[in-house]
Parts: C-alpha cells; sequence; structure tokens
C-alpha cells in the first residue's frame, strides 16, 4: 500500500519537460486532461512560461519519495480574464489542475491526498487566497470522488471553450478546507 506521507511537490524546471510530453501522450492522461497528443515542442510554448514566470502559475511534479509521478499546478484565476469572466467568483479564488501520470500510480488512491497536501502547503498558504475552484468533466467519475474526497462540492456548470463541452465547476473556501483539517476528513 502507498503511503501518502511519501507525497511532496517539486518545482517544475525545463528539465522536467520531457517527461511532462511522455505523460501528456498517454492515453490515461489524454482522455481527460490534455484531450489530444503534443508534441515537446508545444510542451515547451506552454510550460516554459509558467517555469521562468512569464505566466503566473505556479507548477510542481508531484513526487511520491523520489519518484516523479505527476503534474500539478496552481494560479489565481483573477489572473486568467476569460476563465475569471466564466467562474465569475466573488472572492479571491486559486484554479487547480492535476494528473498522475506515472502508470504505476494510477488508481493507486493517491489524488485526493495530493490535493488535500497541495492545498494545505500550496493554495491556502497564500494568505488572499479565499476558495479553490476546479473544474471536471462530470462523466469522469473517478476523478469526481477524489475531489469530492479531497472536500471540494459541486458548484456549478460552466461551459469549458477549450473542450467545447459542460464541465463540473467544484468549489472548497479556505474556511471548509481548515475545518475539515481540524475534523481530519
Amino acid at each position: 500500500m502507498l503511503d501518502p506521507a511519501n507525497l511532496h511537490f517539486q518545482k517544475l524546471q525545463f528539465s522536467d519537460l520531457p517527461l511532462i510530453h511522455q505523460w501528456l501522450n498517454t492515453p490515461s492522461v489524454t482522455e481527460w486532461y490534455s484531450g489530444e497528443p503534443t508534441t515537446l515542442e508545444g510542451i515547451n510554448e506552454v510550460y516554459g512560461p509558467y517555469i521562468d514566470g512569464r505566466e503566473p502559475n505556479q507548477s510542481f511534479l508531484i513526487m511520491y519519495d523520489t519518484t516523479p509521478i505527476g503534474y500539478i499546478q496552481t494560479y489565481k484565476i483573477r489572473d486568467y480574464p476569460e476563465w475569471y469572466e466564466e467562474l465569475q467568483p466573488t472572492e479571491e479564488a486559486a484554479g487547480l489542475d492535476i494528473f498522475i501520470g506515472h502508470a504505476d500510480y494510477i488508481h493507486r488512491g493517491l489524488g485526493s491526498f495530493v490535493v488535500k497536501k497541495f492545498m494545505q502547503e500550496i493554495v491556502f498558504s497564500q494568505p488572499e487566497i479565499e476558495s479553490c475552484i476546479l473544474d471536471v468533466d462530470p462523466n469522469n467519475k473517478v476523478v469526481l470522488r477524489t475531489y469530492q474526497k479531497a472536500g471540494f462540492i459541486y458548484w456549478k456548470t460552466i461551459w469549458d471553450k477549450q473542450s467545447s463541452s459542460e464541465q463540473a465547476a467544484m468549489k472548497i473556501t479556505k474556511a471548509e478546507f481548515l475545518a475539515l483539517e481540524t475534523t481530519g476528513l
């Protein structure tokens, strides 16, 4: 059994991009996260600005001990005007995106632990962030359950221009998250 205590986050580096490229071209990731395979050049164009600070994302590898197992990022929704307009949060909100790419760690029960730990250490460590919002394909029952286990609840249905489909926006406030931590859920 995998021990969630072995999870941690490592800032994404340019040297990690070939691994991100590999993961984004696996069926388990393209099905729900990226939508279609991509080139290494395309990965550099998208993720390079996250690494060198041209885009305001905070991007990390998800590590299990010394093994990179996935990718996770957060950002202030306000920094992305189209996304902000679609969601229309009433508070200072962060977004969160995640995928597990390493085949040996998919469907092993770590997802909700990764999300909780990331919210505790990264997202809600920013004093101005009052909530965290993410979106998920409503047909992706496994990921919906993962986010629910991490404390997210359905907030509203939105139209995702990138995937041209309806998505379930899920949300948790900092207060709700802190209450869950206190009760040990």
